[in-house]
């Protein structure tokens, strides 16, 4: 009988860690509107154009959430907003009072930051909004990954 000898190397695995805590600013919606009236109300806000893309489906998940984009027309950065409930399912089980993810693809600064927050509790039907730390969270960091992947996905489509 022929044993392999001990090598150190095979169990040792590569693990790839990226930080999405910088770069994203991530603001988390409480609210009873429908995805379509609360992107109309976030693009007069805003002065934007979300509009809406092939909904969004996890890797290794069989549920689709709607998905809106805004991409660099008028604005430097992308911006987009998910909804996290369809269908009786949540796409963020520790954060079950978020119906919604207005997502800003840069970090913006904290005065900027609140200001979003205060203009986006204006709107009718939006009982909170409050900023969502990425880094306090890997779910989130796969979220925004996958997130990434399907944003760059769509516009392969669209070209």
């Amino acid at each position: 009988m022929y044993r392999m000898p001990f090598s150190p190397m095979a169990n040792k695995k590569l693990i790839l860690e990226q930080d999405v805590s910088v770069g994203f600013s991530l603001l988390a919606i409480s609210s009873t509107l429908k995805d379509y009236k609360l992107s109309f109300h976030l693009n007069k806000l805003f002065n934007i154009n979300l509009r809406k893309i092939e909904d969004f489906q996890p890797i290794l998940q069989d549920q689709t959430y709607p998905f809106y984009l805004h991409d660099r027309e008028s604005s430097p950065y992308r911006i987009s907003l998910l909804k996290t409930k369809n269908s009786g399912n949540m796409l963020l089980k520790g954060l079950k009072q978020v119906d919604y993810l207005f997502i800003v693809h840069y970090d913006l600064p904290a005065g900027q930051l609140k200001d979003y927050l205060k203009k986006i509790k204006t709107i009718p039907n939006v009982m909170t909004s409050f900023e969502v730390k990425t880094d306090e969270n890997k779910l989130l960091a796969q979220l925004l990954n996958d997130l990434e992947i399907h944003i760059l996905e769509n516009d392969k489509m669209a070209s």
